[in-house]
């Protein structure tokens, strides 16, 4: 039995940081995005994270995932924290992208939004990881409704 002082964990500890917060049209102030991301990579470098990373991106959130699950090795810890906006269509959430909600809201918006579900089954689908910690840090602006 491993005593308090001992870490019972020998695998790495990886941490993936995405804030998204150039949203133009937006009614909400979004300041705190980047100072939370960045106190977390902070407290994360902390107590031993690697690649406490913060990613600021209009798009390509998919492929930073797919980069960073080729990064994961086999009995990683995972920590990845999503902060922006999301909407929430037919049963599922999506992270925003970075852009102009005013003019954006058109047939095609569904195609340019992320999954976050998709994102989930990305970083475990290999079963590399130990453990997966995915946090989503996000507000909604709206209820997009799709016909």
């Amino acid at each position: 039995m491993a005593s308090p002082t001992q870490n019972a964990f020998n695998g790495r500890k990886l941490a993936l940081i995405i804030s998204i917060d150039d949203y133009k049209g937006c009614d909400r102030s979004l300041n705190h995005l980047k100072t939370n991301a960045q106190n977390l990579r902070d407290q994360l470098m902390n107590i031993g994270f690697e690649f406490p990373s913060i990613n600021e991106i209009s798009d390509g959130t998919m492929e930073m995932i797919d980069d960073f699950v080729e990064e994961m090795q086999y009995g990683d810890l995972v920590l990845v924290y999503l902060s922006g906006l999301y909407c929430h269509v037919d049963g599922k959430n999506y992270l925003l992208p970075a852009g102009d909600y005013e003019t954006d809201r058109d047939e095609n918006f569904q195609d340019n939004i992320n999954d976050v579900e998709r994102m989930l089954d990305r970083l475990v689908r290999d079963k590399k990881a130990h453990t997966v910690i995915l946090i989503l840090d996000c507000g909604t602006p709206y209820q997009l409704k799709i016909d």
